[in-house]
């Protein structure tokens, strides 16, 4: 039994071929922007280096006419509006996690970073804690873009802790929140299916077979699988469009 739901989300297409070539490459620069990947390791650590760089585009954005501007903000605002469907994709935590690191530094990284030091929180510590949520946000979720390996912190389980209680988050949250950051179970990972992993895609139970099966009846629809998820009940499969 299927059943076909659908989720409101608007995708907006890449400029045709008559559009200026400083609009699309614009427009692509900006998406290949925010990937962030390191090398494959038995556990990926973050690295103690600094991972955020400043996109100039002033040059090019100022050769934009008005209405070719309106267009990269509106797909920047398309970008972001879709970004949680893809961090929700990624794991059941992903979002609860991203969730957290935006109320941590709605203050500000300066005033963050202060208010931690004053609570005896270490220089090196915060930096590791504000490298793991810039990686976060760069591969949208704790697992590396295309890589699909989970990556940890570079800081200890009590600073983490103690970062997040600083910042006034709950204790229940920041519990979940640490676990999910620093568990190196072994079904947790990588992405998989089958008990050798973890997916957003699919609910808890899935298996190789039955997901084959569903995506020969989606493809036959005329669905496009990568924009689907997928849920299991005791007698249905619901397919989620998003």
């Amino acid at each position: 039994n299927f059943k076909l739901a659908a989720a409101p989300f608007a995708l907006l297409p890449l400029p045709s071929n008559n559009c200026t070539d400083d609009l699309r490459n614009f427009i692509l620069t900006f998406l290949r922007t925010g990937l962030m990947t390191m090398p494959t390791t038995s556990i990926q650590r973050c690295p103690e280096v600094d991972c955020v760089t400043t996109l100039d585009c002033e040059g090019a954005f100022s050769t934009l006419s008005e209405q070719e501007k309106q267009y990269v903000r509106c797909m920047s605002q398309a970008c972001w509006a879709g970004y949680p469907i893809s961090v929700r994709q990624v794991s059941e935590a992903a979002l609860e996690l991203l969730s957290t690191f935006l109320n941590v530094f709605a203050a500000g990284f300066e005033d963050v970073k202060n208010k931690v030091s004053e609570a005896g929180v270490s220089d090196d510590a915060f930096n590791k804690f504000g490298t793991f949520a810039a990686y976060c946000f760069g591969n949208g979720g704790n697992y590396l873009s295309f890589g699909d390996s989970k990556f940890v912190p570079n800081c200890s389980e009590e600073e983490f802790l103690r970062i997040l209680d600083c910042c006034g988050v709950d204790q229940k949250q920041a519990a979940r929140v640490c676990s999910e950051a620093f568990s190196l179970s072994s079904n947790v990972l990588e992405f998989g299916l089958d008990g050798k992993g973890i997916s957003g895609y699919y609910s808890e139970g899935m298996t190789t077979r039955e997901v084959e099966s569903v995506e020969s009846v989606v493809e036959e629809w005329g669905l496009m699988k990568e924009n689907t998820r997928l849920f299991k009940t005791s007698m249905l499969f619901q397919v989620l469009l998003r």
